[in-house]
């Protein structure tokens, strides 16, 4: 499809009546208005649907798409491919833009022919609206590289500003990484060009409990991250990609690595991470310095605090290798 506008806003809505009309009415109110606004109903049961025609009805950049419910990565993927815009503009239904936020990654994505991506920073907010924090990324593609293959601070999917032509050209979203779609996506568009973010604040990101990350307490979504970094080394290496495999040779490749991660004591040394924040919230200087003291007596659990802190890149190559030993076997 021919691009004939500078850029495509893509947002996909399940039941996201809480706060919908709210980030719906940020993109709106843009201070860039060449776009179209592609909103992918994804089967919603609540009053979305409604919410959603009526503000179609008031204005025409609005596309509205309606489907059965696929979820976000497919719906995502039905937008992109609909998309009339150079590039493509992503928001969460339950996210807020800045009005300039548009027009500033804009001005920077047209900057450098290479860009490819383009991020920014971002005020989280609870459910009523309330600031929490305001986070700031690096503005450099190296250091933004370094930090997705570390697994280390990267802006959100929400700010995510990406060049139409190399997110078809790659394939868009992949499926099979359902909670970690778009750390798979910025690895693999890494490879085609220079990602880089402006450095200001252009989202509000709303944390609440419906969020997918915290679906199975967001284990889903930690072992989905590391399918994409194991799958990215891989790439690399010219080795072959599990996640572009037969439907059973990938699951055999993510059930390798969730024993891999087990063994190694991933999930509890996540497990005590977990918890030394909920006691630094709580101001429980009694049960965190017990819970430290736990973690320094325990060998294999530190060890692997140490590995993710300052060793993930290389954690992530010796993961790929054993994988390729294994999988001679």
């Amino acid at each position: 499809m021919k691009n004939s506008i500078p850029i495509t806003v893509l947002m996909s809505v399940y039941n996201g009546e809480s706060w919908l009309e709210e980030s719906i009415r940020s993109i709106l109110a843009q201070t860039f208005t060449d776009f179209e606004f592609i909103i992918v109903n994804d089967g919603s049961t609540d009053k979305s649907i409604s919410i959603l025609h009526d503000l179609a009805a008031k204005d025409s950049r609005i596309r509205l798409f309606s489907k059965s419910n696929t979820g976000l990565t497919d719906s995502l993927n039905f937008g992109i491919e609909r998309a009339r815009g150079e590039w493509i503009a992503r928001i969460d239904a339950d996210d807020i833009s800045f009005p300039e936020r548009l027009e500033i990654q804009y001005k920077l994505a047209k900057s450098d022919p290479d860009i490819v991506l383009v991020g920014g920073g971002l005020t989280k907010i609870d459910m009523q609206g309330q600031e929490i924090k305001t986070y700031s990324y690096p503005i450099s593609h190296v250091k933004l590289v370094n930090n997705l293959k570390k697994g280390s601070r990267f802006f959100a999917h929400s700010c995510a500003f990406i060049k139409t032509f190399s997110i078809r050209e790659i394939g868009g979203y992949r499926m099979r990484l359902k909670r970690a779609q778009d750390l798979d996506l910025w690895l693999r568009l890494s490879q085609t060009g220079k990602i880089a973010a402006v450095d200001k604040t252009i989202i509000k990101l709303r944390v609440h409990p419906q969020q997918i990350s915290h679906d199975e307490g967001g284990r889903r979504q930690k072992i989905d991250a590391f399918v994409a970094r194991i799958s990215f080394v891989l790439i690399k290496q010219k080795e072959t990609d599990p996640v572009s495999a037969p439907e059973l040779e990938f699951q055999k490749f993510r059930l390798w690595l969730v024993s891999k991660l087990e063994s190694d004591g991933y999930f509890e040394y996540i497990a005590n991470i977990t918890k030394m924040r909920e006691y630094t919230r709580c101001n429980s200087l009694r049960k965190l310095l017990m819970l430290v003291l736990r973690i320094i007596l325990r060998p294999r659990i530190l060890a692997f605090f140490i590995v993710h802190r300052f060793f993930t890149k290389q954690y992530s190559g010796r993961v790929a290798k054993s994988w390729l030993k294994y999988n001679i076997v």
